[in-house]
């Protein structure tokens, strides 16, 4: 039998989800407990396993809420500047404005690690680093057509070392958090405006 799905059980859905992230980003991948998130989340334990059907099952909706959450931001910051050392520069504006102590940054750091070990949230984030190559690509290849860089530019190993950059970035910023991203992006996006000096 179907189960139809009313408000209350969506919004009890978002509540599980939200405090997973939470749990998540203050206890780590391995240290959440289904008990701990239902508590975070002001309901019944058993809701959790009604909902989700397993504590992984939750975790994995939190790191897709998480991964399509950033992905919407970083995305839409991406493809509204007119050059691609533009585009690099908006990247980092919204890079230095985002609060990385917040449980979705947290959650997506955490799947990092975990992905080695878990192969669902290898291929969450394979999934997430796939579209951000793509969109960096299509920038990079827009930007040879219109002579910003040189033709015959390896867009896609560039687009690699963008991405690299980013998430080291990212990763920088979990630790250091006076960091200077503006700097440090603008530093990247002035290679692509003097790609020969």
């Amino acid at each position: 039998m179907t189960k139809t799905i009313d408000q209350d059980d969506l919004s009890t859905r978002g509540l599980l989800i939200a405090a997973a992230q939470e749990e998540i980003a203050h206890r780590g991948w391995g240290g959440v407990r289904t008990r701990a998130i239902a508590e975070r989340a002001g309901v019944n334990n058993a809701l959790v396993h009604y909902h989700f059907g397993s504590l992984d099952d939750l975790k994995h909706q939190a790191l897709e809420a998480a991964l399509e959450s950033v992905a919407d931001e970083t995305i839409a910051s991406a493809l509204t500047a007119a050059t691609a050392a533009g585009t690099v520069r908006q990247i980092g504006e919204a890079m230095g404005a985002t609060r990385v102590e917040s449980a979705q940054w947290r959650v997506l750091t955490e799947a990092f690690l975990q992905a080695p070990r878990e192969p669902l949230v290898a291929e969450a984030m394979l999934r997430l680093i796939d579209g951000y190559r793509q969109v960096a690509v299509a920038r990079l290849d827009a930007a040879v057509e219109q002579g910003e860089i040189p033709a015959g530019t390896d867009t896609e190993g560039l687009a690699g070392a963008l991405l690299a950059l980013l998430d080291g970035v990212a990763l920088h910023q979990m630790m250091i958090p006076d960091l200077d991203v503006s700097r440090i992006i603008a530093a990247f996006a002035a290679l692509l405006e003097n790609p020969e000096d």
